[in-house]
């Protein structure tokens, strides 16, 4: 046949019922997947409730001759279940023994969803506050404290974990006594003078100021504190004791004497 006898034109092949058919054979993959997991799920589910009914069997065995049997097999099985982080040892105990062994396990996983399981609403809600109170304190993240629900609680996290400053005293609730005591230590620090100390009532609190809680006591702030200023007999409230235009401590990192002319002897 001659070159030219072929059709000019070849046929088209029409893709709607391969993607059809592709998409088919693709749901019925993930279909016989999510069913494999589903079984591998249940089956999972079914030993370690099987491996959990042994270890009570053995727990009870050995708490038979414990003074109360009961007692003995709820505290091994909390243990086993705080130990495992397996919910599963926690069932079997009473109700308030069941409750408690969730809550303890839902703070050690620091899980909320294991609060779920709690039988108790109020119990539900106080295991889920406790959850975010220690994943605030892990993550040593304040913010995470206005998740709890208890007022009470949740103010504590905020006074656990939130910097008490002189800013923020009074509206942390804080003594005013403490937040007074905070302002002048705060103030004292800014200007370098441990003379602001005085402004508290406490005699105890102005020594402790003075003493312990002032980082530099320099108030004229010419980088000589007052224990420096009185070893070399300089003014502490003035940056240049002779006023020759250089401070006191420039004047003796060069030799010279900051009360006047010449040297230091």
């Amino acid at each position: 046949m001659p070159f030219s006898d072929y059709p000019s034109e070849q046929k088209q092949i029409s893709w709607k019922p391969v993607v059809i058919i592709a998409g088919g054979v693709l749901i019925a993959v993930f279909l016989v997947i999510g069913a494999i997991r589903l079984i591998i799920g249940r089956n999972d589910t079914a030993l370690q409730t099987k491996q959990v009914e042994n270890q009570r069997a053995a727990i009870e065995q050995t708490c038979e001759s414990a003074v109360n049997k009961q007692e003995c097999v709820q505290q091994q099985m909390q243990k086993l279940a705080s130990q495992t982080g397996n919910v599963l040892f926690c069932e079997g105990l009473t109700d308030k023994s069941y409750d408690s062994c969730v809550w303890e396990l839902g703070v050690d996983k620091k899980d909320i969803s294991v609060c779920e399981n709690i039988v108790n609403e109020e119990w539900k809600r106080l295991c889920s506050d406790s959850v975010n109170y220690a994943l605030a304190v892990s993550a040593q993240n304040v913010k995470l404290c206005d998740k709890i629900q208890n007022e009470n609680k949740r103010s504590g996290c905020h006074y656990g974990l939130e910097p008490i400053t002189a800013e923020n005293c009074a509206s942390l609730g804080k003594n005013p006594s403490e937040c007074e005591l905070l302002i002048v230590v705060k103030e004292a620090n800014q200007k370098q003078d441990s003379r602001i100390c005085d402004k508290l009532i406490d005699e105890d609190r102005i020594v402790l100021c003075k003493e312990e809680w002032i980082l530099v006591d320099d108030p004229d702030f010419d980088d000589l504190d007052n224990t420096q200023e009185k070893l070399y007999g300089t003014d502490q409230y003035k940056a240049d004791t002779d006023g020759d235009g250089y401070s006191d401590s420039q004047e003796i990192a060069a030799g010279y004497n900051p009360n006047g002319a010449g040297k230091l002897k």
